[in-house]
């Protein structure tokens, strides 16, 4: 089994990016229902997601399961008051 690799921090700049792509689904991922129509529909647009931050990124790929957490600590800082 292979050891998880370290990606690089994550800068100011790709976390903007992230939430530029974020924004016109974010009714789609905050949608608080967990059926199968609506976890297939999440999935696809996080899939969605992801191609369009990797096209538009130098800095490195990052797999729709590090965006999806990149986005979760970016939503717990904000709601604590510090800068996400």
């Amino acid at each position: 089994m292979m050891a998880k690799r370290r990606s690089k921090n994550v800068s100011d700049a790709e976390k903007d990016i992230l939430l530029q792509l974020i924004q016109p689904r974010l009714n789609v991922i905050e949608n608080i229902k967990t059926d199968g129509a609506t976890n297939k529909m999440k999935f696809s647009v996080w899939e969605d997601i992801t191609v369009s931050y990797n096209a538009l990124q130098t800095s490195g790929q990052r797999t729709s399961g590090q965006l999806k957490a990149m986005f979760d600590v970016m939503k717990r800082k904000t709601k604590k008051g510090q800068k996400p």
